[in-house]
C-alpha cells in the first residue's frame, strides 16, 4: 500500500512540474513540447497514409487475382462444355489384368468391340484396342509402342497434330511434329476430344523434318477397375 502511495505521489509531482514548465515556458519547454507534439502527430499521419496506400494496393492486387481466377474458371467451364461426353454412348468394361503397357478387359467381339477403338475413363484417354477375342480384348496403354493414336497439342492460338505412341523406355511420346509447327512444355494433348496428358519436354534435332515431345499421362491405369470403349 505504501509503495502504491509513493508512485501516486511521484505521478502528481511529475504532473505539477510539467504544468509549471509549460506554463512559464522554462528553457523553451512550451516550444519544444509543441514541436514534439506536432512532429509525433505528423509522423502518425504519414504512417497512416502509407498504411492506407499499402492496403489499397493489396486490395487492387487481390481484385486482379480474383478476376483472373474467375476468367480461368469460366474458360475451363467453356472448354468442358464444348467437349463431347461420350461416356453414356460407350461400352463399360471391367479390367481383368493390367501390365506395364497393356491391359485386358472383359469385352470383345461379342460386344462389338473392334481394333483401334479408344479406351477412356471420364474425359481422359487410357489407350486403344490392339487385339480382340470373343469375350476379351487387349488394350495398349499410351506408353505401348504398338499404340499409335492421332492427336493434337493445344495452346492459346493453334492446334498442332502429331502421333501419340509409346517407346521401349516405357514413356509416352507425341511424335511426327513438323519442325515448322511449335509446341511448348505444358501444352495439353487431346485425342478426339479426350485428354491424353501434357507435354513434359521437347526432343528436337533441327536437321530432322520432324521432332517429338515426351508426354506425362493424364491417368494411371494401375488404379482403375473399369474403363469405357468408344469409337
Amino acid at each position: 500500500m505504501k509503495s502504491l502511495f509513493q508512485w501516486f505521489a511521484l505521478l502528481i509531482a511529475a504532473s505539477i512540474i510539467t504544468i509549471f514548465l509549460y506554463r512559464f515556458d522554462f528553457m523553451g519547454f512550451k516550444s519544444n513540447f509543441a514541436l514534439d507534439f506536432v512532429d509525433a502527430a505528423s509522423h502518425f499521419f504519414r504512417k497512416q497514409v502509407s498504411l492506407n496506400n499499402f492496403c489499397a494496393e493489396e486490395k487492387k492486387a487481390l481484385e486482379v487475382e480474383n478476376q483472373n481466377a474467375i476468367s480461368e474458371i469460366q474458360r475451363l467451364k467453356t472448354e468442358l462444355a464444348t467437349r463431347v461426353d461420350l461416356t453414356k454412348e460407350s461400352l463399360e468394361s471391367e479390367i481383368i489384368t493390367v501390365a506395364q503397357d497393356e491391359m485386358i478387359i472383359n469385352r470383345g467381339i461379342s460386344s462389338s468391340v473392334s481394333v483401334d477403338q479408344k479406351v477412356i475413363i471420364g474425359q481422359s484417354l487410357v489407350g486403344a484396342v490392339l487385339e480382340i477375342e470373343k469375350n476379351r480384348s487387349l488394350i495398349g496403354l499410351l506408353n505401348n509402342p504398338k499404340t499409335k493414336i492421332l492427336c493434337n497439342a493445344e495452346n492459346d492460338t493453334l492446334k498442332v497434330w502429331g502421333l501419340l505412341t509409346g517407346k521401349s523406355d516405357g514413356k509416352i511420346y507425341f511424335t511426327k511434329i513438323l519442325q515448322t509447327k511449335k509446341v511448348a512444355r505444358n501444352n495439353k494433348i487431346f485425342c478426339s476430344g479426350f485428354y491424353a496428358g501434357k507435354i513434359k519436354r521437347l526432343i528436337k534435332n533441327e536437321s530432322d523434318l520432324f521432332y517429338e515431345a515426351e508426354v506425362s499421362s493424364a491417368v494411371s491405369a494401375e488404379n482403375l477397375r473399369k474403363v469405357y470403349v468408344v469409337n
